[in-house]
């Protein structure tokens, strides 16, 4: 793959119904992975758009080429929700969190909306 090319790919994992539980909860984990995937998807996607290479992308993001890698092939366990907010509001992206309480007979749960 060249290195201006963003894996558009990534698979974003299948929704779970529990976000708010501990972090030794699977369904916890398995939100935080698909929350990331999400947002990885959404920096892929604007790098491409800017059609930066990896070390250009590495210099913007303030992280290492292996890095910018790694987040182009979604590999994104080493990666926090916190810095891939960051990521993208280095991208010159607004990122916005909204919190509202659950509704009825629903599991309060953690979503991510790109208006790209």
């Amino acid at each position: 793959m060249a290195d201006t090319d963003a894996d558009m790919s990534c698979d974003i994992p299948q929704a779970t119904h529990n976000a708010i539980a501990g972090p030794a909860n699977p369904e916890a984990d398995g939100s935080q992975t698909r929350t990331k995937t999400h947002l990885a998807r959404v920096a892929n996607q604007i790098i491409a758009e800017l059609g930066l290479r990896q070390v250009e992308t590495a210099k913007i993001l303030g992280i290492t080429q292996p890095r910018v890698s790694a987040l182009m092939r979604c590999k994104c366990k080493d990666f926090s929700i916190g810095k891939l907010l960051d990521i993208l509001t280095r991208l010159d992206q607004d990122v916005e969190i909204t919190i509202r309480p659950c509704t009825p007979h629903r599991t309060a749960s953690v979503s991510v909306l790109s208006l790209r």
